[in-house]
């Protein structure tokens, strides 16, 4: 059991599925089927609720239009195309992902519960390959993600901030919420390695910055998130956030320099007075809101 437990965590293991397609086989089939599932018997963490496909297949070329599923309240709608005759197979992906409740979309996630708004989105890929792996390792083209309105987790977002007086508060007490004002995520896809454009989460009290790349060639992540929050408070360990390694054992890190530095500073002022130490620690709050709707805008005439 330790033995499948250590797998499970090794940096080294491949998420994405190796298992070779055998697609050739469809060039001596065609087919024309129509699915409807109104109901899915699915794991918990799952939020699927209803599945509809159109499936189409004639001469090795198989056309998925549309593939869609119910999925956290909203819809995720796919035109999928697999070309058969040519080796190695080529794919095109055209995903929409429409008004996908946050506080739905991860169900065994306690904190997602206490964030509420609406997730839309578009994934437009075409590559090669054999595999689902070898396809998204070579893939082009882009993902797009933007989210306004609602709320987030307030607890999320001070313990992101690494704020320590606000998450004492919220744990004493009840997770409260903060109005999100809006979140955009552009990322440029070339050969399987998704390059961040833009990547900003704005809300009252907190805006993240990122940027980075996600690797799926190599299934490795490299993202960086800058929180900057708005609020002046006490504690306040503000530093940027790693997003890093495999797919297999992705890693969440704090830049150990920054609070290292200010850690150190607090404890040169507490030598001269008990309240100089905590000067490092206040939070004068330089975070800006984020320009939402040329966010918002660019990112629909996209």
């Amino acid at each position: 059991r330790k033995d499948k437990q250590d797998n499970a965590k090794s940096p080294d293991r491949k998420v994405l599925p190796a298992t070779p397609l055998r697609a050739d086989k469809l060039n001596a089939i065609d087919a024309d089927v129509t699915l409807n599932a109104k109901r899915i018997l699915r794991p918990k963490a799952l939020a699927i609720d209803d599945l509809s496909a159109r499936l189409t297949l004639d001469e090795g070329q198989l056309k998925l239009t549309p593939l869609r599923f119910g999925y956290a309240g909203g819809d995720i709608t796919s035109n999928i195309a697999l070309n058969a005759r040519q080796h190695p197979y080529r794919v095109a992906l055209d995903t929409r992902f429409s008004k996908l409740r946050l506080n739905e979309l991860f169900p065994t996630v306690d904190w997602s519960k206490n964030s509420v708004g609406l997730l839309g989105g578009r994934l437009d890929l075409t590559s090669h390959g054999d595999t689902v792996g070898a396809m998204l390792g070579g893939a082009n083209g882009k993902l797009e993600l933007v989210t306004s309105g609602g709320e987030l987790s307030s607890l999320l977002l001070e313990a992101i901030g690494l704020d320590g007086a606000e998450i004492i508060k919220y744990l004493v007490g009840r997770d409260q919420r903060s109005r999100l004002r809006c979140g955009v995520a552009v990322f440029d896809v070339r050969e399987g390695r998704a390059t961040s454009e833009q990547l900003v989460l704005d809300t009252d009290d907190t805006r993240i910055d990122g940027h980075g790349t996600i690797d799926f060639a190599n299934e490795t992540l490299s993202l960086t998130f800058d929180p900057k929050p708005k609020d002046v408070s006490i504690a306040v360990l503000r530093a940027p956030l790693y997003l890093a390694g495999s797919f297999g054992a992705p890693r969440f890190s704090v830049d150990k320099t920054t609070l290292l530095a200010r850690g150190a500073a607090a404890v040169g002022l507490g030598l001269i007075t008990p309240l100089a130490a905590l000067i490092p620690l206040i939070e004068t709050g330089p975070g800006e809101d984020a320009n939402c709707q040329a966010l918002l805008a660019q990112a629909r005439k996209k």
